[in-house]
C-alpha cells in the first residue's frame, strides 16, 4: 500500500478502515485508488484468506456479535470487525465423532464421515473413537441420570450426549473347566464365584475382582485354605476334591521355607502345595567342641511330611525348624 497526497492505494486482498473526523468508519476493499479527506485516519490490514478446510470466527467490536465464515474464500471484513481465531475444521471419518457445545449449554454429538463447520458460539471437543465392540467386548457406560449401564458386543457405539464411558473397552471373561471368576456385587458387597461355561458379561453393578484358575493337586499334595471365620480347610490330592475353585472370602494359606544351605532365611520359597513324597535336604552349620575347635558340619536329611495340620499349627518354616532342631541334638 501506498500513500501520497490523501491518494490512497490499495492492493488486492487490501483493506483500510477510514475514520473520518466525526468518528465514523467504513472499510475500503482494494485493489482500488481513492482520495481522502486530509482529517481522516486509516488503519490498514489484509483481507482474511481463509484456505479450504478452515474456518474464521469475526466479532463485531460495537455489539459483539459473532460470524463464521468458511473456506476457501478471501473475507473482507466489516469496519468494526475482528478476526478472534482462525481454525482447522474438523474432518471426521466413519470410526471419529466429536462434542459440540452450543451457547445454551446443550450438547450434541456429530458422526463421521464429513466435516464439520462449527457455527458461531458453539465449542468443538477434540476427535474421539466411536467404540466397536467385538463379541468378547463391553463397555460401561454412566448416563446423566447417575445409573450405569453395560452394552456388549458385537456393536458400533456412539454414547449419547452427556454419557460418561469408565474404563474404555472391557475383555469378557471365558470361562471354561479351568477358569472361573470372582466378581463383587457393589450394590450389596457380596462376593459371588461364577463357573458356567461360555462368556460372562458383568451387570452394570458388578466388578470383576479376579480370574481364578482351577486348582488341580497330585495324589500326594496337600493344600490348605482359610475361610471367612478362620477355620483351615485342608485338600488332598487323594480326596474326592482334588480339583476345585477356590471359595469367595477364602485365601490359600502359604508358608515361606528357607532354602539357603545354612537354612538362616537368606534366600526362600513360596510353599502352598505340601509335597508328602520323600526328599532330600542339605543343610550345613558350624559348632565348637570342648577343645575350642571349630567344625564345618554337613547334614543331608532324607524327610517326609506325613502330617501338614500338625505341620501348619506348628511351624511356618519346615525345613528351617527342621535344621535347627537337629543342630540343638548335634
Amino acid at each position: 500500500m501506498t500513500c501520497c497526497c490523501c491518494i490512497l492505494s490499495l492492493d488486492e486482498n487490501e483493506q483500510v478502515v477510514d475514520t473520518d473526523c466525526f468518528g465514523k468508519r467504513e472499510v475500503i476493499n482494494g485493489p482500488v485508488c481513492s482520495f481522502l479527506n486530509p482529517c481522516d485516519s486509516v488503519e490498514a490490514r489484509s483481507a482474511l484468506v481463509i484456505e479450504a478446510g478452515e474456518y474464521a470466527l469475526l466479532v463485531s467490536d460495537t455489539t459483539g456479535e459473532e460470524r463464521a465464515v468458511y473456506g476457501s474464500t478471501v473475507e473482507f471484513m466489516a469496519a468494526n470487525e475482528k478476526c478472534s481465531v482462525v481454525k482447522k475444521s474438523p474432518t471426521l471419518t466413519r470410526q471419529e465423532y466429536i462434542a459440540v457445545t452450543n451457547a445454551m449449554g446443550e450438547v450434541k454429538h456429530v458422526v463421521g464421515p464429513l466435516m464439520y463447520l462449527p457455527q458461531p458460539l458453539e465449542s468443538v471437543s477434540g476427535i474421539r473413537d466411536v467404540y466397536n465392540l467385538s463379541k468378547n467386548e463391553y463397555i460401561r457406560i454412566k448416563m446423566p441420570t447417575g445409573e450405569v449401564r453395560i452394552v456388549q458386543g458385537e456393536a458400533r457405539v456412539v454414547p449419547e450426549p452427556l454419557e460418561e464411558v469408565l474404563g474404555g473397552v472391557q475383555q469378557a471373561v471365558n470361562i471354561d473347566n479351568h477358569h472361573a471368576v470372582l466378581v463383587r456385587n457393589e450394590d450389596t458387597g457380596s462376593l459371588v464365584l461364577y463357573s458356567q461355561h461360555g462368556l460372562f458379561f458383568p451387570t452394570p453393578y458388578q466388578s470383576i475382582v479376579e480370574v481364578q484358575s482351577k486348582i488341580i493337586l497330585e495324589e500326594y499334595q496337600t493344600v490348605v485354605y482359610k475361610d471367612a471365620e478362620g477355620r483351615f480347610h485342608y485338600v488332598s490330592g487323594d480326596s474326592d476334591m482334588r480339583d476345585f475353585f477356590l471359595p469367595p472370602f477364602c485365601a490359600i494359606v502359604k508358608q515361606e521355607w528357607s532354602t539357603d544351605l545354612k537354612k538362616e532365611h537368606n534366600t526362600w520359597e513360596e510353599m502352598w502345595k505340601f509335597d508328602k513324597r520323600p526328599s532330600y535336604m542339605n543343610y550345613e552349620f558350624t559348632c565348637r567342641t570342648i577343645d575350642n575347635v571349630e567344625l564345618v558340619i554337613d547334614v543331608s536329611f532324607f524327610w517326609s511330611i506325613i502330617d501338614v495340620k500338625l505341620l501348619i499349627e506348628k511351624t511356618a518354616d519346615a525345613p528351617g525348624d527342621t535344621c535347627a532342631h537337629a543342630r540343638s541334638l548335634i
